[in-house]
């Protein structure tokens, strides 16, 4: 009787087992590793191979590199820029979708194709379109009067014209999550407004926007976790240039790991954006929760 109920017991254990593996192989072990090769100066190739324990002298020498600093702030910029203009514009569009007309479901689908096109495919697609000779956006604007512009070689201009194509894709995914909370609300509230004739904008303040406060703070968390290690798109439409223009953190790490073939800077330079984007991420949650 003892043995069969070890077996019992077991059981749940062994089919944990596939998923706990996969998890350790996925996750644990890189972040141990990746801990680990932070403290060791690990150079690939050149003339020394291998690598030897530093201590702290990575994390040292990231803090002390007016690179690191500069894609920092072109990182905070570049994702304080997109998702609040994702946000505003996405409350916008959920607005316009809402109501139930016939053929609104069409719109709906279409707003969400941006979403689900590739990273890779959508900084190949808009760089092509940002082209100063033969891309259509400076067709158009020309037609309109305007001069052409240097939209991705230009250090003025190339960071936002990176951040409207981020916008452009991640637009969608603040639209679903509120379309999907409205369709979940209580209708005596919306109904109630209704019936004392409240407008747009007071219906939007004081009942929509309250009761989906709950998903609108899960939505900009993910938002600005994904934004904060935004690469591909950036790194295929500008290589982090002009310059550093649009030099991110993470093109910044990716550079100092597989262009110089530091990868101890590298694994050093990640832990600190991590622990950074892991501080504001506890206080913008700690100042939503205080206001609810």
């Amino acid at each position: 009787m003892k043995e069969k109920f070890k077996m019992k017991r077991s059981i749940p254990f062994l089919l944990y087992m596939p998923a706990i593996i996969l998890i350790f192989a996925v996750t644990i072990f890189p972040l141990i590793y990746s801990l680990y090769m932070s403290f060791h100066y690990w150079v690939l190739g050149g003339e020394y191979l291998g690598h030897s324990f530093i201590g702290h002298r990575n994390y040292l020498n990231a803090f002390t590199d007016p690179e690191f600093w500069n894609s920092m702030r072109v990182t905070l910029i570049f994702v304080l820029g997109a998702v609040t203009l994702e946000f505003l514009l996405g409350i916008l569009i959920f607005l316009a979708l809402r109501i139930d007309v016939k053929g609104i479901s069409i719109f709906r689908s279409l707003a969400l194709v941006p979403m689900v096109v590739a990273p890779v495919a959508v900084g190949t697609i808009w760089r092509i379109l940002y082209d100063p000779d033969y891309g259509i956006i400076n067709y158009i604007i020309s037609l309109l009067g305007f001069s052409p512009q240097m939209w991705l070689a230009d250090p003025r201009m190339a960071l936002f014209s990176v951040m409207l194509v981020d916008v452009w894709e991640w637009t969608p995914l603040i639209i679903l999550f509120l379309l999907a909370g409205y369709q979940a609300l209580p209708r005596d509230y919306i109904e109630a407004a209704h019936v004392d004739g409240a407008s747009l904008i007071q219906e939007l303040r004081y009942i929509i926007l309250p009761l989906l406060s709950p998903i609108i703070g899960g939505i900009l968390i993910l938002r600005l976790i994904d934004a904060f290690k935004t690469m591909d798109t950036i790194f295929i439409m500008t290589w982090g240039g002009p310059g550093t223009a649009t030099e991110v953190a993470s093109v910044f790490i990716y550079k100092i790991g597989f262009r110089y073939m530091d990868v101890g800077k590298a694994a050093a330079t990640s832990y600190i954006l991590l622990l950074m984007i892991s501080i504001l991420l506890i206080v913008w949650t700690k100042y939503s929760r205080r206001g609810t």
